[in-house]
């Protein structure tokens, strides 16, 4: 049997057990948003002009009623009485260290890792109120079996450029098994400007973390706080800004999986920083069932002798 097969068979029970975990229990009664989405998100360091650190994440994620009914939909929090919004994600994401021209453990740096997941994500919105909460729940694989070491030869190639090296001493498989949650409110809501404030918490097997976070949307769109959308047919446009610090528990990028320590190469605990500040701003485009985001992202160093570090990205969506 194949490590990948391997390992997704060791995660099984791992997965299952974690969703008994939480009472299941009769769901409140709530109104469903009706709308479908599919959205295409890809983000890359080549767009900072740098290969290094976060190199790569890539997200396919698809919203309609249905998911609702999964039997995961019991654990996600929810605003009572409120619009829900599910969708079922996949996400991959890729990290190297600030060289991948040796072909030897670098030492002192971040350690290649991959990661590849599914997800369910329920958001509820009271406009009312001017509440937002999002949860989410994550089960995947950490390790080779998330390909980013193919990938990132297979474009390199594509682009004729250098032949990354150091793949294979990446982070071990292990199975990624994460909750998270952020809620919201609404501070400043103007036909044109919106604000907000909030607080976020990660809690598993690849991130356990805490947050504060802030966002500002200036320009003609729709409001967050309305999770029910109907189709828009005008033109919209707006800039937004989006903050987080976060006080950092665990990485599993860096300091390896809970299950396996058998990575060629990890970071120490006392070499995590406690403290990471992120920041994202971009450009949004609407018309009818189509609109295009184009971001940038920030983000102060993760590890003591680390970096700040940035990364661009784009994101397409198509809604019916």
């Amino acid at each position: 049997m194949s490590p990948c097969l391997s390992l997704i068979r060791s995660c099984v029970p791992v997965c299952v057990f974690s969703t008994l975990l939480f009472p299941i229990g009769t769901v409140a009664q709530t109104v469903e948003d009706t709308s479908h989405a599919f959205t295409f998100r890809y983000e890359n360091d080549f767009f900072n002009a740098t290969d290094q650190y976060f190199t790569q994440g890539v997200q396919v994620a698809y919203r309609a009623p249905f998911i609702g009914k999964s039997p995961l939909a019991y654990v996600l929090l929810r605003l009572k009485d409120t619009p829900q919004q599910h969708a079922l994600l996949l996400e991959q994401q890729c990290y190297t260290p600030t060289s991948i021209r040796r072909d030897t453990i670098f030492t002192g740096e971040r350690p290649f890792a991959a990661a590849l997941f599914i997800a369910q994500r329920r958001v509820t919105a009271d406009p009312a109120r001017g509440l937002r909460l999002t949860s989410l729940l994550s089960l995947g694989v950490l390790g080779p079996c998330a390909v980013c070491a193919e990938e990132q030869r297979g474009i390199h190639e594509a682009l004729d450029n250098i032949e990354p090296l150091g793949w294979e001493f990446q982070i071990a498989s292990d199975a990624i098994v994460n909750y998270g949650a952020q809620l919201e409110k609404r501070i400043i809501g103007l036909p044109f400007a919106e604000a907000a404030l909030g607080v976020s918490g990660d809690v598993g097997t690849y991130r356990t973390n805490a947050g504060l976070v802030a966002g500002l949307e200036l320009g003609r769109f729709v409001s967050r706080f309305v999770a029910s959308k109907p189709l828009d047919r005008k033109f919209r446009i707006s800039a937004f800004g989006e903050g987080q610090l976060k006080l950092v528990g665990y990485d599993a990028t860096l300091q390896g999986g809970l299950f396996n320590d058998g990575s060629p190469y990890t970071l120490q605990a006392d070499d995590v920083e406690r403290t990471v500040l992120t920041g994202r701003f971009g450009v949004k485009a609407s018309y009818r069932k189509f609109s295009l985001t184009a971001l940038r992202t920030f983000i102060t160093r993760e590890f003591r002798t680390g970096r700040d570090h940035g990364w661009g990205g784009f994101l397409l969506e198509y809604r019916w």
